[in-house]
């Protein structure tokens, strides 16, 4: 069985469509986040002044962590399409560790783990400057990722869910398939985006069509990574300030994002 160009063209172009959009939703939904954090102030800091906000709230925390994750995903766009295919990886598990963050503050604070909440928000907002400016080393203690992932996981199934553990574990180990096996292409690309084409040749063996197609492969990551982002604005959206109206919204691109995707992704499976 083939697939003919134009199908997996048919693909890209819709998923490239709904990306477009959901850049322009964030954009949109960023500013409406902004617009609702306090003023920042200015602090005294290791001998310096420097801009902090007055509060250590999960608003503040949200605020930020909706911030880091639009940045993050326009980072790893540019990142992916310039060829710097290993510093994308980093970006994605950056990127999933956020959206479950964000997650676990709406989540938390619903529930009421008022101890779990405070020791986050504790370990998110703390500073350790010396009077010279430089970071300390003063020991800090965090939220683990799987008392987060448990904290998440209970109020899920309090909604009725099921399984929503594997759930997680399953959309990590696709994003982990659709990663793997392009070593030597991921090489490649970094010697060419540092080097130039004739130091990449070396690393070129041994690299099947799947290799070959590399951007391919990354793109439908990059929007299924999307998807996620535009579910986290809608997690805290309609947790918190904007109701079921933005839920919609939210739920109308994450369907186009992950349906295109995967059509990207059939396409390439049987291309390869």
């Amino acid at each position: 069985m083939t697939v003919r160009p134009h199908e997996f063209d048919a693909a890209a172009a819709a998923a490239a469509a709904a990306f477009s959009d959901a850049l322009v939703f964030l954009s949109r939904s960023l500013a409406d986040v902004v617009a609702l954090l306090p003023e920042l102030e200015l602090r005294e800091r290791g001998g310096e002044l420097l801009h902090r906000f007055p509060e250590k709230s999960v608003t503040v925390a949200l605020g930020l962590k909706l911030v880091q994750l639009a940045g993050h995903l326009r980072a790893g766009e540019l990142l992916i399409r310039n060829g710097f295919l290993f510093e994308w990886d980093v970006i994605q598990r950056t990127l999933q560790d956020a959206t479950e963050d964000v997650t676990f503050l709406v989540v938390a604070e619903g529930r009421g783990e008022t101890k779990l909440l405070r020791r986050y928000l504790e370990f998110f907002f703390d500073e350790d400057i010396g009077r010279d400016g430089a970071l300390g080393d003063r020991p800090t203690v965090s939220v683990e990722r799987r008392e987060i992932r448990r904290a998440i996981e209970e109020k899920a199934r309090e909604l009725g869910a099921k399984d929503t553990g594997k759930v997680m574990k399953g959309q990590s180990r696709v994003l982990h398939r659709l990663r793997s096996g392009s070593v030597h292409g991921r090489g490649a690309s970094i010697v060419r985006a540092y080097f130039d084409e004739s130091a990449a040749k070396g690393l070129w063996l041994g690299a099947g069509p799947r290799e070959a197609r590399r951007a391919a492969w990354e793109l439908p990551t990059l929007y299924m990574a999307t998807s996620n982002v535009v579910s986290a604005f809608g997690v805290a959206g309609a947790g918190r300030w904007w109701g079921e109206d933005y839920l919609l919204e939210v739920t109308e691109r994450v369907d186009r994002l992950q349906e295109s995707a995967s059509r990207m992704v059939r396409a390439l499976k049987v291309c390869t």
